[in-house]
C-alpha cells in the first residue's frame, strides 16, 4: 500500500488507529481574465491512496498565483484590483458539500500588489487585506468534508471577474488526512503458567475489524508450533474484548506460545511470541535448580548458578521474540557452579537463559542487557 502512515500501531500495540496523510497537486500556468481557471484535477484513489472505507479526518489546501497589471507574461506597473479574485476548491460531485469557497470576490480589500504567493487554508486566521504568503482560513470552513469520503477527483477553480489585470494561477495542493482503525489490535497479551500442567493465556484487544478468529499456537522450540483451539473473535468493534485459554496439557516444561489471528476475508497476523518457564517449584535439596545472578547483566558477563544434581547438557541464549541468539552443549559435573557466559555482543534489551537438561525438560530465566 502506498499509505504515508503517521501513526502506525502492529498487532501488539497501544494504538488502534493509524493516521494516513496524502497529498496530491498540480503546477503550471493558466491566465484567468474575466472568466474561470479549470486546472487538471487530481484522484484520491480507494485501496491505492487509502485504504477502502477510510473517511476525511481533516482537509487542508493551498494556491499558487500572482495578481498583476497588464498580463502574466508581461505584468504592467499597476496596482492590480485583488477584490476581483476566487478560488473554489471541487470535490467529487457525490459529497453534500462538494464545492468550498477558499477565496471570494471582495475578501482582498486593498490594491497592493503582493506578488508570487502560496496561501494555505487550514486553521482560523483571518485573510489579510491583500493577496499574501502564509495559513490562513478559508471563506468557507473545510471542516464540512470531514467524516466524508474522499476517493474521487478534485481540483480548485480560480475565477478572475474583470478585464486586464489577470489572476496568474501557477499551483495548488490538496491534502487530506484519514484516521484508519486496524484490523485487530491487541493492546495485552499474558502467559503465566498455573500450576504443574496448566498454562493460562489472557489477551485484549482495543477493536477489532472483520476478526473471525484467534488460534492458539504452542511450540517447545520457537520454531515448530502446534494449534491448541481457535478462539471466536468479534467481528467488528470498537470496544474493548477480553479473552482467555488455559493449555490444560502443559506439562511441567518450557514452552512458546502465539496467537494467530484470522479475518473473515483470511487475511491473518502473528503476535509477538511469549515463553513461560517450567514450575519454579523445582527444587533440589531446598536451592533452586539455576537462577541468574547480577540482573542486569554487568560488563558483557552473564553470571549463573546451578545447582548440585542439575544435569545440564544444553545452553541456549534466546531474545524476546523467541529467536536463538546462542545454542551450545553443555556438561554439568554433579555440583553447584556459577557459571559465566560472555553477552557483549548482545544489544541492551530482554533475552532468556534456556537450560536443557538430560531428559530434554527446560527451564529458562530472563535477563537485562542495558
Amino acid at each position: 500500500m502506498k499509505y504515508l502512515i503517521l501513526l502506525l500501531s502492529t498487532l501488539i500495540g497501544s494504538s488502534s488507529i493509524a493516521q494516513i496523510s496524502v497529498t496530491k497537486s498540480w503546477s503550471g500556468n493558466i491566465s484567468v481574465d474575466n472568466g474561470n481557471g479549470n486546472p487538471p484535477s487530481v484522484s484520491f484513489v480507494s485501496n491505492v491512496d487509502f485504504p477502502a472505507g477510510m473517511i476525511i479526518e481533516s482537509i487542508s489546501v493551498s494556491v499558487s498565483f500572482n495578481k498583476v497589471d497588464n498580463t502574466c507574461a508581461n505584468p504592467g506597473g499597476g496596482n492590480p484590483f485583488n477584490e476581483e479574485i476566487r478560488f473554489q476548491l471541487r470535490g467529487p460531485g457525490a459529497l453534500p458539500t462538494s464545492n468550498r469557497r477558499l477565496i471570494n470576490f471582495n475578501d482582498f480589500t486593498s490594491t497592493t500588489n503582493g506578488g508570487s504567493v502560496t496561501m494555505s487554508f487550514e486553521n482560523n486566521t483571518a485573510l489579510p487585506s491583500f493577496p499574501q504568503t502564509g495559513t490562513f482560513d478559508a471563506n468557507q470552513s473545510l471542516a464540512a468534508y470531514e467524516q466524508e469520503s474522499p476517493f474521487g477527483s478534485w481540483f480548485v477553480r480560480a475565477r478572475d471577474n474583470e478585464e486586464d489585470d489577470p489572476l496568474c494561477y501557477t499551483g495548488y495542493s490538496i491534502t487530506i488526512v484519514g484516521n484508519w482503525p486496524l484490523p485487530v489490535t491487541l493492546v495485552n497479551f499474558i502467559v503465566e503458567r498455573k500450576n504443574k500442567n496448566n498454562v493460562l493465556l489472557t489477551w485484549e484487544t482495543a477493536s477489532e475489524i472483520n476478526n473471525d478468529y484467534f488460534v492458539v499456537e504452542r511450540s517447545i522450540d520457537g520454531l515448530s508450533w502446534n494449534q491448541l483451539d481457535s478462539i471466536e473473535g468479534s467481528g467488528t468493534t470498537n470496544e474493548k474484548q477480553t479473552y482467555s485459554y488455559t493449555d490444560a496439557t502443559a506439562s511441567s516444561n518450557l514452552f512458546y506460545y502465539r496467537l494467530h489471528q484470522v479475518d473473515f476475508n483470511g487475511e491473518n497476523e502473528y503476535s509477538k511470541i511469549l515463553l513461560v518457564d517450567a514450575m519454579e517449584s523445582e527444587i533440589i535439596s531446598g536451592k533452586p535448580k539455576f537462577s541468574i545472578l547480577q540482573n542486569p547483566v554487568n560488563n558483557g558477563q552473564l553470571n549463573f548458578y546451578i545447582g548440585y544434581a542439575y544435569n545440564v547438557n544444553y545452553i541456549q541464549i534466546m531474545d524476546i521474540t523467541g529467536r536463538i541468539i546462542e545454542a551450545k552443549p553443555y556438561q554439568t559435573e554433579n555440583k553447584e557452579s556459577i557459571e559465566t557466559m560472555t553477552v557483549s555482543n548482545l544489544k541492551p534489551g530482554v533475552y532468556s537463559l534456556v537450560l536443557e537438561d538430560n531428559n530434554h525438560a527446560r527451564q529458562s530465566k530472563q535477563f537485562v542487557v542495558r
